[in-house]
């Protein structure tokens, strides 16, 4: 198992069991302290949970994505705003969470590119739910709380996805420019 997905596990069950410790907290006291802080694990756990199970339940139902897929091609503008953006300076920061699946070492480049395109998805999903606790704000109130972190988890989403779009384009053209040349 690789570190990223040691940490990542790591993450899920601590907020776990701090989400569970603030909510037993909160049935005992229900006070403003115990109610801002279950608000605050419940948030976090949520983040950190919902993308464990995108990533490990939802995400390999996702292979044998078609790589061919519109979706998934990159607009001439698109790659005009990838440059604005300075993506290839810092797409290196990111962290991968199981970088077997792009080793070049053990994976083909039609592997890579369908890896690439499941992870895309991946993290398109966790944009989108990234949204659901901005309803939590129903019960806690603070919706301007919410509607900010949730607007920061989509952003960083939006960084994998970006990252996702810009590499495969690339590694796309390098693997029909080689089997070009294999059927020379």
């Amino acid at each position: 198992m690789s570190i990223m997905k040691k940490l990542f596990n790591t993450i899920v069950i601590i907020s776990t069991a701090l989400m569970i410790l603030s909510f037993i907290l909160f049935i005992i006291h229900k006070d403003k302290l115990s109610i801002t802080l279950f608000a605050t694990f419940i948030t976090i756990w949520y983040h950190f949970f919902m993308r464990w199970i995108i990533g490990n339940v939802v995400g390999p139902m996702l292979l044998g994505v078609n790589s061919n897929n519109k979706w998934f091609h990159q607009t001439k503008k698109e790659n005009k705003f990838y440059r604005i953006l300075h993506v290839k300076d810092w797409k290196k920061f990111l962290p991968t969470y199981d970088s077997t699946l792009f080793d070049l070492k053990t994976q083909s480049l039609d592997d890579i590119i369908n890896n690439m395109c499941q992870a895309e998805l991946i993290h398109e999903l966790m944009f989108i739910f990234s949204l659901v606790p901005i309803a939590f704000s129903i019960y806690f109130g603070d919706l301007y709380i919410f509607v900010l972190t949730s607007i920061v988890a989509m952003m960083f989403e939006l960084c994998f996805i970006i990252v996702q779009r810009y590499n495969r384009e690339r590694l796309v053209k390098l693997n029909t420019k080689l089997k070009r040349r294999r059927s020379r």
